[in-house]
């Protein structure tokens, strides 16, 4: 069994980096660190988050050092090199911590050769999360007027409740044959493949991430809930689960809500990890 640390559990474990257990059966990602160093806004910011991001980069805990969407165009045989955007991100969250202020690291940030990187953090943050909201608001008021919100409902009800195998089969080939057609569409990834090439390639390394994106994104415009605003990080997450024996590490009410049914056994609040394996 690997435990994912999601950003909020990285947070509350980072005096227990050094655990012998963590180090050697945990894990985290270069978007929990993007997400610690997009909340830095000021001093005490700083301060605090300045912290977190030292004593991880001076622990043994093993990072997943790809961007989520590299994973995602990964497994569907896309080959993308996300290496340069990794390496400008760590050299911003290595300024930080040699920073002795939030001005000293404007300032420091400001004359280097990474603010780009500093920028994309901060970007990635607040641009991905308002796109992601105001879509979700689309497509809630798109289906409000050409469907109604009874009919969704009681359409969502019938694909999330089924027991039928052969009916959930069909449903999850739908859903592969769907993401596939997108990449295909994509004209800032296509490498030339149809759709069914793309979706012959796909490896299943992120099906929980496709499923419960699936089931956040159907259950939030059948019955007309916006998105929360960390809802797009929240996601994101789970695309680092590339098999069933891997569990996410993390007090998020949105991710417990929606692995309770399917995925429960793949999530685990923070205090049962530390509870469970005396830490």
């Amino acid at each position: 069994m690997k435990y994912y640390l999601e950003t909020n559990s990285l947070r509350q474990l980072t005096s227990k980096l050094d655990n012998s257990f963590i180090i050697d059966n945990a894990f985290t990602s270069i978007l929990a660190l993007i997400e610690i160093a997009s909340g830095i806004k000021n001093e005490k910011t700083f301060k605090v988050r300045r912290t977190i991001i030292e004593k991880f980069l001076e622990s043994k805990l093993i990072i997943c050092l790809n961007m989520p969407e590299t994973l995602y165009l990964k497994a569907f045989g896309f080959q993308h090199d996300d290496k340069e955007i990794v390496n400008g991100i760590g050299r911003v969250l290595k300024i930080i911590v040699k920073s002795n202020s939030y001005n000293d690291f404007q300032k420091t940030i400001k004359n280097s050769n990474y603010s780009e990187f500093y920028n994309l953090i901060t970007n990635y943050d607040q641009n991905a999360s308002l796109i992601f909201k105001d879509l979700i608001l689309n497509q809630i008021n798109s289906a409000r007027k050409n469907i109604g919100f009874t009919r969704l409902i009681k359409m969502y009800n019938d694909r999330w409740s089924t027991y039928d195998e052969i009916k959930a089969q069909v449903f999850y080939d739908n859903l592969i044959d769907y993401f596939s057609e997108n990449l295909s569409n994509n004209e800032l990834v296509n490498d030339g493949r149809t759709k069914e090439e793309i979706k012959k390639s796909y490896d299943h390394s992120i099906d929980t991430f496709i499923v419960m994106a699936t089931v956040y994104s159907d259950q939030h415009i059948s019955f007309g809930h916006a998105a929360g605003s960390n809802d797009f990080f929240d996601l994101g997450h789970l695309i680092y689960l590339d098999n069933v024996t891997k569990k996410i590490i993390t007090d998020d009410k949105l991710l417990h809500r929606l692995l309770v049914r399917s995925f429960s056994t793949m999530i685990m609040t923070t205090s049962d990890f530390k509870k469970e394996n005396s830490i």
